[in-house]
């Protein structure tokens, strides 16, 4: 039997084609599993909700949840944001693609999951840099705090009860940070 000790490298339009691709992330040619728990992964539905309903109403763009890869990294990396955005006037005729997006969101937001390490997100976070991702959040549910993180490499870190500025890049979103994380459990003693 032979077992290949480095998996071949893939490009980002074999990752493409491959049958279940939203599992995980093309890093430097190879398949990084994407890790999502529960929490994690209620925080990024409030929030994609939460956008939703700004996008909608001011008739911003496109919002997607953590399913949609965009293809426009460095190294061909494809990228899967827990939460994004495109304004309208990005895309050709205003058409979504049938696979990845070819261009950087205007606003990504990663929730950090118990899995996730330090060195990937960096690197994710790079990756979103060298994009020219305007804004990105970065959601800590352990600690109940999020990081703001621009092309300038200027961030903000916010608290619980802080309120998060969509900035120029979603004019008038705003979300308070404690409104995403799970609500305490009925007769559980406040935290």
């Amino acid at each position: 039997m032979n077992v290949l000790a480095h998996p071949p490298r893939l490009a980002a339009e074999e990752f493409e084609k491959l049958a279940d691709n939203s599992r995980y992330e093309l890093v430097n040619g190879c398949l990084k599993e994407r890790h999502t728990g529960s929490i994690s992964s209620w925080i990024g539905g409030i929030l994609y909700a939460r956008l939703l309903e700004y996008a909608t109403a001011q008739r911003y763009g496109w919002v997607f949840h953590a399913d949609a890869g965009f293809d426009c990294f460095p190294r061909g990396n494809v990228r899967y944001p827990d939460v994004s955005a495109v304004r309208f006037g990005r895309l050709p005729d205003e058409q979504l693609p049938q696979g990845h997006m070819k261009l950087a969101p205007d606003f990504a937001a990663e929730v950090v999951s118990p899995n996730d390490k330090a060195g990937e997100l960096e690197e994710k976070l790079h990756d979103y840099r060298a994009a020219g991702v305007g804004l990105v959040w970065v959601v800590y549910p352990d600690t109940r705090t999020a990081r703001a993180y621009r092309p300038d490499r200027t961030t903000t870190d916010f608290e619980e009860n802080d309120v998060m500025p969509g900035e120029a890049v979603l004019p008038g979103f705003a979300v308070r940070l404690g409104d995403l994380f799970p609500p305490p459990r009925p007769g559980a003693p406040p935290a």
